[in-house]
């Protein structure tokens, strides 16, 4: 197939781009920036509300008033919702990988640029974990001891939410190529059902995955654990899939295992999440779109998360967890990924309404957010900074130190979690306001597109804050008469 791109061929295709206007679907960037927002603030509380007075006595849970637990409830839901980042990406990755296969017939430059976007954030993905908040320099700072290196170690063995995006940019932007070549764009409802073979064969063999997994590793030589290192003795170890178990018997065998079936957001079944974007890219990119494309998207949801419900019911272990979902759990959130998405889509693009709603000033102050949501998720030390400000208030006053994670808990400590979490996002404004003023020089995502240039040729312009915010066309599926 050849992926070598050539110089003159990049060129052709850099002054094309820059001859385009820049286009946008509103609705997957105002999704995105709610995401990352919502985000920032389950993490807050997460890394500060102590849950185990619940997990020990559930029946506490009834004392609650309804509309408190109700409120609960759906929270909780969509906390989980990690994953509808992948849902986006491939949605959009996708719809673009389509359109350009339309218009060029260098499809090779696209694949590469998929590629190395998938390889880079890969890479950060790997570097946030092993240095960030869960990684050496956030524990370090929780526990004042920096000689502790093994968070460096262990995080090769962790699949989280980047490296899932990465490696699903990487697997499903093969997989797209393959299905552009010779005018594969053209054959719609061939493309669809090899789309929709790949979720069922990844959803069939999981449990299959996640069985061997949990077969074999109590034959693995656990006296590891102990010399591992003196520093892990508080993280312990609870059977598969668990990333300090891979960590004390680490080999190249047991980083793929993590890797198709480890612990948080493995290759299996979140495979299907991104393989299910691509589907909904590809309908999006059809040149002639039917009206009730969202209808039929959304009854597609609503058939995932019933028969989530149904393998629940005939005895499917249900989960209220993530690391990683059951079968039956993680079909209940991407139908609801996929409800909303269709909705929002409905309500927006196919009624012709793209530019009114990308203008209105609450959907503005999200897309702002979703410009840089990968740096957003990257940047979690930023969580200190707040926490430092607050602690040099409440220290004087309260017996609680906002530096320490799991301080609040019980029913009196939810007030003040949600105020030092409302502090939190506002200071995660702050620096999101002020980084714009410079068009986000130095993030993330201009790191990223520095690095597509350099091996691609071509410079994107989607961090011209001032272009994206005010002088984008925004695409509408059915024009209003």
């Amino acid at each position: 197939m050849g992926f070598t791109v050539k110089s003159s061929e990049l060129r052709d295709e850099r002054e094309e781009d820059q001859q385009k206007e820049m286009k946008r679907i509103a609705t997957l960037d105002f999704l995105r920036g709610v995401a990352i927002f919502a985000v920032i603030f389950i993490h807050s509380f997460q890394y500060l509300y102590d849950y185990t007075w619940i997990i020990e006595d559930p029946s506490l849970v009834l004392e609650f008033p309804i509309p408190f637990l109700i409120i609960a409830g759906v929270l909780g839901y969509f906390g989980l919702w990690v994953a509808f980042f992948i849902l986006i990406s491939g949605t959009v990755n996708a719809y673009v990988m389509t359109r350009k296969a339309v218009s060029t017939k260098k499809k090779y430059v696209i694949l590469t640029k998929q590629l190395v976007t998938g390889v880079c954030i890969l890479i950060i993905g790997y570097i946030k974990e092993a240095f960030f908040y869960w990684g050496y320099i956030g524990h370090s700072i929780r526990s004042g001891d920096w000689t502790n290196f093994y968070p460096l170690w262990s995080s090769l063995f962790e699949m989280k939410p980047l490296q899932i995006i990465g490696w699903t940019m990487i697997v499903n932007g093969f997989i797209h190529y393959l299905l552009m070549l010779r005018n594969g764009y053209k054959k719609y409802i061939r493309n669809m059902i090899i789309y929709g073979l790949i979720i069922v064969v990844v959803l069939v063999i999981t449990p299959f995955f996640q069985s061997w997994a949990q077969s074999i590793y109590s034959e693995w030589d656990l006296i590891n654990w102990n010399d591992l290192s003196p520093f892990i003795e508080n993280w312990g170890s609870d059977g598969w899939p668990n990333h300090h178990l891979a960590t004390a018997n680490a080999s190249f065998p047991v980083w793929l295992l993590t890797l198709i079936t480890g612990e948080n957001q493995p290759l299996f079944p979140f495979l299907a999440t991104s393989i299910a974007g691509s589907m909904i890219g590809i309908s999006l990119a059809k040149p002639n779109q039917r009206k009730l494309f969202p209808l039929w998207g959304g009854i597609a949801g609503l058939s995932c998360i019933l028969t989530g419900v149904l393998l629940g019911v005939f005895g499917v272990p249900f989960t209220f967890v993530s690391t990683p979902p059951a079968i039956p759990t993680y079909l209940v959130h991407l139908g609801g990924q996929t409800i909303v998405l269709m909705i929002f889509l409905g309500l927006v693009e196919f009624r012709g309404r793209g530019k009114i709603f990308a203008n209105r000033k609450i959907v503005k102050f999200f897309r702002l957010w979703s410009m840089v949501s990968l740096t957003v998720f990257l940047v979690d030390l930023y969580f200190y900074v707040p926490r430092y400000f607050l602690s040099l208030i409440l220290n004087n006053f309260t017996k609680y130190n906002v530096m320490e994670d799991g301080i609040f808990t019980g029913v009196e400590g939810l007030p003040w979690v949600l105020l030092v979490s409302f502090v939190v996002l506002l200071f995660y404004e702050l620096l999101i306001w002020g980084w714009s003023k410079l068009n986000f020089i130095g993030t993330a995502e201009w790191m990223l597109i520095q690095m597509q240039g350099a091996l691609t040729g071509q410079k994107s312009t989607r961090l011209n804050v001032n272009l994206m915010m005010n002088r984008v066309h925004w695409i509408d599926f059915v024009k209003k008469s």
